[in-house]
């Protein structure tokens, strides 16, 4: 008998230890995910060659999120990151927004900051704190652009971002010594904008030393092609899940592979919950799709 994958999903992949209390709770036994809305706050688009190995197209991707249970998304553009030329970075720009526009109930977009092409950013960041704007937060791709996060190409993203409570979301390279005591700073000077590492800074112990500073505008999200044994297990022992946000990364890795990753954490009910949605709904607030 072939099992399908929504049934698959529904009683096994969100299966995991039972509660040492004996209650039923629905991520460990698999039971409906009544009240929760995933939220995949870290993902791609952009266009590919029919049959790439990483499917980026953005039907390609909402597939995935279908098959996945993951409802809504905050996208960035894979050619907005990548632009060489103005009019490639404006292009991308328009397409993210047109891609939200088609799908409103489930999508919103972060604004690519693209420190070769900052009179275009700049243009494109004044026009996000519209009530109705498609981007509800900024990428900063530090490594592949490379800037440092305490640019200054990226100062008056952070003014701005912080006047508006806008996130940014931060791709770092693997200079800890410079970007941990960076992204200290700037989290510090500007406290109303919520600062998002990704992929966990590149492991355990860059998470635990940003942490070290104990600012609570300070986030890591989730998503990696690494994954030390038990590593979201101790993190949530030793951070607290509230400034843990779930991301995929989807259009470059795998939804299911990232999702999986928390949804067999041996950690508590409340905590899956907080991280697959909760604390994301708290950094973006209304900006979310309803």
């Amino acid at each position: 008998m072939r099992i399908q994958r929504r049934e698959f999903l529904a009683g096994t992949l969100l299966r995991g230890p039972a509660s040492a209390a004996g209650t039923a709770e629905p991520i460990r036994e698999g039971l409906p995910l009544e009240g929760i809305d995933i939220v995949d706050m870290h993902g791609h688009f952009g266009p590919a060659p029919e049959g790439a190995i990483w499917p980026h197209a953005l039907a390609a991707v909402l597939e995935d999120y279908d098959r996945c249970g993951i409802r809504k998304a905050v996208l960035s553009h894979f050619d907005a990151i990548g632009a060489t030329s103005a009019a490639d970075f404006r292009q991308a720009t328009a397409e993210s927004a047109e891609a939200v526009r088609a799908h409103r109930d489930r999508l919103r977009a972060h604004l690519v900051f693209h420190p070769a092409f900052l009179k275009e950013s700049l243009a494109a960041m004044a026009d996000t704190a519209r009530p109705a704007s498609p981007f509800i937060g900024f990428k900063l791709h530090t490594e592949l652009h490379r800037h440092e996060p305490g640019s200054p190409s990226y100062q008056e993203l952070y003014r701005f971002a912080h006047d508006n409570a806008m996130p940014v979301l931060v791709h770092v390279g693997s200079n800890v010594r410079e970007w941990i005591p960076a992204a200290q700073r700037i989290a510090k000077g500007h406290p109303k904008m919520p600062l998002v590492i990704a992929h966990l800074g590149g492991g355990e112990e860059q998470t635990l030393a940003l942490f070290g500073a104990n600012l609570p505008n300070l986030f890591v999200d989730t998503c990696g092609s690494f994954g030390a044994h038990r590593m979201i297990e101790r993190l949530v022992a030793k951070v607290g899940a509230e400034r843990i946000l779930f991301a995929t990364d989807g259009g470059y890795l795998s939804p299911g592979a990232q999702l999986a990753r928390i949804a067999f954490a041996d950690i508590s009910e409340a905590a899956k919950r907080a991280i697959l949605g909760g604390n994301a709904k708290q950094v973006y607030g209304r900006r979310l799709p309803e």
